[in-house]
């Protein structure tokens, strides 16, 4: 983002039936709204790099790997049609990936 760019910066994207890339990271943001601004279909969004836990619920000392977002799958937060997904108390610096139910589903956010 650019120096001195204004706040909040809004963001829009469609989302595939195959996990991906949804929203890149910015060492600067403050906080994140995201809306799932589908007319049908779910949308499931992960921070990009997750340490899920393994091996019933072990979890490995490994460096953190890239994250496959999944509809109600471990991780990721699930919305659907309408749904907002808000963090104000967190870091949320990273990039975000995500995946939808169906064709035809679209995400917005907005960062600070």
């Amino acid at each position: 983002m650019a120096t001195g760019a204004l706040l909040p910066v809004t963001w829009g994207t469609p989302v595939g039936t195959t996990s991906g890339p949804v929203l890149p990271s910015n060492p600067s943001r403050t906080g994140l709204i995201f809306v799932n601004a589908s007319v049908s279909q779910a949308i499931a969004i992960i921070p990009a790099v997750a340490n899920i836990a393994l091996l019933q619920g072990q979890y490995p000392s490994a460096p953190v790997t890239p994250s496959v977002a999944v509809i109600n799958g471990a991780g990721s937060v699930t919305m659907q049609p309408g749904d907002k997904f808000i963090i104000d108390n967190l870091n949320c610096t990273c990039a975000w990936n995500g995946i939808a139910s169906g064709t035809g589903a679209v995400l917005s956010m907005l960062e600070s």
